[in-house]
């Protein structure tokens, strides 16, 4: 498709590939470069949390209605009612953290997550919901600890950038453990021994935010503040 012409007016021929590939660059170079261990940190956080997030819950229809033979009415209402009670996990990590820190809820939830799901692959008849809603409750208050570790890290002119980072991250860690669950499944057996091993993903997540410093209690303007780098010598 070609350009529209006040767009190759305004920025001229031959370098709109270029300068949209730098418009797009700039803002994560920043961020890099004034934030390393930062942006490290949330690119630890994000890709193994969401590769073991990826391998526990996006498999497990098929999980239930192929290897344990339920219906799909079943599956069904298992993620609808069961759901109802597991999203509760989004505020409750939020209002947690905003208690107790962001460090300790993150480390808790992202650690207690596998467990929970080993028990569920593991497991028959009512232990299947009694495992699945709290794995969603952990999941979804993962994702909220997440979320606001991204923005709280970085001044406010780089959060949109951050948010930005991570859902990169997490998508590239998501794709990557459902390819080594592809990887590691034999054609015709089941995804139970790759899933379990993959979930512990989470907990290397949890051991991440750990490295962050925490952000809970503090005002926005006074984490910008503390984040600035050092002057120039």
């Amino acid at each position: 498709m070609q350009e529209t012409g006040r767009f190759v007016r305004d920025q001229g021929e031959g370098e709109d590939l270029m300068s949209a590939a730098r418009q797009w660059l700039d803002p994560v170079l920043v961020i890099l470069r004034q934030h390393p261990g930062r942006a490290l940190g949330i690119a630890l956080l994000g890709a193994l949390a969401a590769g073991g997030h990826a391998s526990g819950f996006q498999i497990m229809g098929d999980y239930l209605l192929t290897d344990r033979g339920w219906e799909p009415w079943r599956y069904s209402a298992l993620f609808i009612l069961g759901g109802l009670f597991g999203i509760v996990g989004n505020p409750a990590a939020g209002r947690f953290g905003d208690r107790y820190g962001r460090r300790m809820v993150g480390f808790l939830v992202l650690a207690a997550f596998p467990l929970f799901m080993y028990v569920f692959y593991h497991s028959d008849g009512w232990m299947i919901p009694a495992t699945w809603i709290p794995g969603v409750f952990l999941l979804s208050g993962g994702a909220t600890v997440i979320r606001a570790f991204s923005t709280e890290l970085f001044p406010t002119g780089s959060r949109g950038t951050a948010t930005g980072w991570l859902m990169l991250l997490e998508t590239g860690g998501a794709a990557l453990a459902l390819a080594a669950v592809t990887r590691l499944t034999p054609e015709g057996e089941s995804v139970v021994p790759a899933v379990t091993l993959l979930v512990f993903l989470t907990l290397g997540a949890a051991l991440a935010v750990l490295l962050l410093p925490e952000t809970a209690n503090l005002e926005l303007e006074e984490i910008s503040a503390a984040k600035q780098p050092p002057p120039a010598p």
